[in-house]
């Protein structure tokens, strides 16, 4: 004979009916969604009872609603033949999908994975979010990864006691190191590879290569590296400068930041244009009007890669103009126009990376 089950306890918030509740399975936080005929969708935690957040923005009942099992979003559909996508960290609605289906009524994911499906009235839509990669970075020989928040690393040099014949495909088992406190949104070494970054929606934190110890946290959206001992760290519209330890403050643009990217220079990616700072002075040291993807420099700093959606861009870089420029301690706000030759333009896609000489 089983026993009956029992309500233990019962969340209070919503002003209608509720249609459909998920998990966040993740592990890591006690979080539940639900989405309700007063047309929100509200996140609880279900140990302390409470609602964090109210969802706001569908026009009619909510029909399902999903935490993905892996990626960092809740996913609502609803009567108004729309479906949300909302950030399960910041619980900001990242974008809105419509297929002109009719109604949607579920949706689905499974771990692993980066999709979701979506069951319409007149048809189901599976949609790709994401990568289903982990993203890595690689350098003296070490390879550290992300997936999620989980941190993985791997040791190249293994591979030169094995025999392997050109274009085979290597299958290599990588060392979980653990997981971060935050969803990994972006990670890089820095120049000589003794430190490695990893940064989420909104802090980043520093571990050493060779321990793989934290060495430093902090506020901020995206890190990049100087080829010495600075980095600068993403905020809302500025960008703080660190040395070391030393915070060195930071300094805000007039224009919306979509990308930083470290090396011998920093550059600064908005709607339209890359700007390169000089790490010391802040001071512009060229403006041109085109948004890469990627901004790469060769080892001696002499040339740097624009990869953009049109192709690649290799430019000269001018050290002794802009170390004149820059001595001078009267900047532009256009920067040195000597500053950077274009050397040649390639129509070649990339997709990863490039490594310039």
């Amino acid at each position: 004979m089983t026993t009956p089950s029992k309500a233990l306890y019962t969340l209070v918030g919503h002003e209608g009916g509720v249609n459909s509740v998920s998990y966040c399975t993740s592990g890591e936080k006690p979080y539940l969604v639900s989405g309700s005929d007063d047309f929100t969708v509200k996140v609880w935690d279900y140990q302390t009872k409470n609602c964090l957040a109210t969802l706001e923005g569908h026009q009619d009942y909510i029909s399902s609603v999903l935490f993905h099992p892996d990626l960092p979003i809740i996913v609502s559909t609803s009567e108004d033949n729309t479906v949300k996508i909302w950030n399960a960290l910041t619980f900001k609605l990242e974008t809105t999908l419509e297929y002109s289906l009719d109604r949607p009524w579920c949706c689905g994911a499974v771990k692993e994975v980066s999709i979701v499906a979506l069951g319409y009235d007149e048809g189901t839509v599976v949609v790709k979010l994401g990568s289903d990669y982990p993203m890595a970075d690689f350098s003296n020989g070490k390879i550290v990864a992300a997936k999620g928040s989980q941190l993985m690393t791997y040791n190249v040099k293994i591979l030169q006691s094995e025999e392997l014949s050109k274009g085979e495909k290597i299958h290599v088992t990588f060392k979980e190191l653990g997981n971060a406190d935050m969803y990994v949104q972006g990670l890089r070494f820095n120049a000589n590879g003794q430190s490695f970054a990893i940064f989420g929606e909104s802090d980043y934190a520093i571990y050493n290569s060779r321990s793989f110890k934290s060495a430093g946290y902090g506020v901020g959206s995206e890190l990049v590296w100087s080829k010495g001992d600075l980095f600068g760290v993403k905020l809302d519209n500025s960008i703080k400068i660190i040395k070391r330890d030393q915070d060195l403050g930071a300094f805000k643009l007039g224009y919306r930041i979509d990308a930083i990217f470290g090396g011998d220079y920093l550059a600064v990616r908005s709607d339209d244009s890359i700007a390169f700072f000089d790490w010391e002075t802040q001071a512009v040291i060229r403006r041109i009007e085109i948004a890469p993807r990627d901004v790469l420099w060769s080892e001696d700093g002499t040339k740097v890669a624009l990869l953009s959606d049109e192709g690649i861009y290799i430019l000269n870089c001018n050290k002794k103009a802009i170390n004149e420029y820059l001595s001078q301690g009267e900047y532009s706000g256009e920067g040195l126009e000597s500053a950077f030759e274009l050397e040649n333009e390639l129509t070649e896609i990339v997709s990863y990376n490039l490594t310039i000489g």
